[in-house]
């Protein structure tokens, strides 16, 4: 089986580990038993997790993969500055919701948006200016 296959299953097995966990938690009696439970799902998940990024088992280069250009970095980052670009103004939102409802929290989330909007903004920017000019 190959360290991808074995990977997805892996996660998929976690997933469930997890699940049953979390029914040993909603018992009292089994609680810290579903803690633990828990605990290890979530480190099987990220060794799984990993596993599906190495080619071979016979791997050994870390961090597994292949490295990425330029340009797939840059779509990358360009993908997360508009999704940050979508979720500002929802933090903003929420603020309005804490005013409303008179959270001294409303504060906290108005400078979170009003931050991440403006760092989303100058990375497309940065992103912009500094992509390669096809002439």
């Amino acid at each position: 089986m190959s360290p991808k296959v074995a990977g997805w299953f892996g996660m998929a097995a976690a997933a469930v580990i997890a699940a049953a966990a979390g029914f040993l938690i909603a018992n009292a009696a089994t609680s810290i038993l579903g803690a633990l439970v828990l605990v290890g799902a979530t480190i099987f998940f990220s060794i799984a997790a990993v596993w599906t990024l190495r080619k071979t088992w016979a791997d050994t280069v870390w961090p597994p993969g292949v490295p990425t250009s330029a340009s797939r970095l840059r779509r990358r980052q360009r993908i997360g500055a508009i999704v940050q670009c979508v979720l500002s103004p929802l933090m903003i939102a929420l603020s309005v919701v804490l005013i409303v409802a008179g959270s001294t929290w409303a504060v906290v989330y108005i400078l979170l948006g009003v931050i991440n909007g403006v760092i989303a903004l100058w990375t497309l920017k940065v992103l912009r200016d500094s992509a390669p000019r096809s002439e």
